[in-house]
This record gives C-alpha cells, sequence and structure tokens, in this order.
C-alpha cells in the first residue's frame, strides 16, 4: 500500500492502481441525549396533561421541572417520570421544584384566636403566639396587612385575603 502512494505521489501521471478507495459521506452528527430527552420530556409532559402547569429548564446536564402541582397532578408527575426512567434512565438527571402545593380546596390552615387592631395591629394564632404585619409564620405564610375587615396573608408567591366579618345588609 505504501508503494502505491509513493508512486501516485513521485509519478503523478501513473494514476491509480486497482485499489478500493475510501469515500467520505457526510454523516448528520447523532442528537445529544440531553436533546433527545428533552424532546421525549415535552411529549410526556404533553401526554401527562402537565405541560401549563411545570416549565422545563436547562441546568448544565439535569433537566429541571418547576411548577406546583396538586394531589392527581403529582400523581401524573410520578407516572411521567417512571416512563421517563424507562427511556433515559438517570442521564440527563430529571428534578422537580415543587414550587408549594396548589391549594385543594382554597382553604388555608390559619387557626386564628384573636385579631388586635391597636397602633401595631398583630394576630394571635391557637398556639397563642402573635404575628404582627410582616411576620413570618412556621407554615411559611407572612402577614401583609391586618385592618378591622381583613388579613391578608402571603405564602409562594401568592396572596390570600382572609375576611374578618361578613357585611349585614346594614353596615351602610
Amino acid at each position: 500500500m505504501l508503494l502505491v502512494l509513493l508512486a501516485q505521489v513521485l509519478i503523478p501521471e501513473a494514476g491509480p492502481l486497482d485499489t478500493p478507495t475510501a469515500v467520505a459521506v457526510p454523516v448528520a452528527p447523532a442528537p445529544r441525549p440531553q436533546v433527545q430527552a428533552r424532546t421525549k420530556l415535552t411529549q410526556l409532559l404533553r401526554e401527562w396533561r402537565l405541560q401549563d402547569t411545570l416549565s422545563v429548564v436547562d441546568q448544565g446536564d439535569t433537566l429541571v421541572l418547576r411548577g406546583a402541582l396538586g394531589e392527581r397532578q403529582l400523581q401524573d408527575y410520578h407516572n411521567l417520570q417512571r416512563q421517563y426512567r424507562e427511556a433515559f434512565g438517570d442521564h440527563p438527571p430529571l428534578r422537580l421544584i415543587d414550587e408549594g402545593r396548589a391549594p385543594a380546596s382554597g382553604k388555608l390552615d390559619f387557626p386564628v384566636r384573636g385579631v388586635s387592631l391597636g397602633r401595631l395591629p398583630f394576630v394571635t394564632l391557637t398556639d397563642n403566639h402573635r404575628y404582627p404585619v410582616g411576620a413570618l409564620m412556621p407554615s411559611g405564610m407572612r402577614i401583609l396587612a391586618i385592618d378591622d375587615q381583613t388579613i391578608t396573608l402571603s405564602k409562594g408567591g401568592r396572596d390570600y385575603v382572609i375576611n374578618l366579618k361578613e357585611r349585614s345588609a346594614n353596615d351602610g
């Protein structure tokens, strides 16, 4: 083979001898596993109807899902995760950041014992702790405002208003 190459280089009119030549055929590069996984993940989100609830973010070699899931949606996510792992194993890894449970029925666990509307308004809970405006409670709720009609709370980026009394028709 070396002799053939030398003959072609030194004697250009010698032409190619009956030797097979390799032909370079352009081949499309195989899609990266991350791209394949993200495409499959988008498909699974549609199948499980979670595409409006969860958003996908690439963080290095990890696919991160962010959103607030209710109980049923969490079950659907676990099914989605199982199918994803069957297809890709743990490469690239899939991670869920659940940004707080979606309220099941719009009710908050906020056991109020009393409300003080003095110079520094505060709420007293059934555990006898007092929480003024701006306080962060152990449950993660923050008291935004207290007035004679409502208590305004914030948790997980959502605001909640608790009415303190029913308005009667005679209140004027």
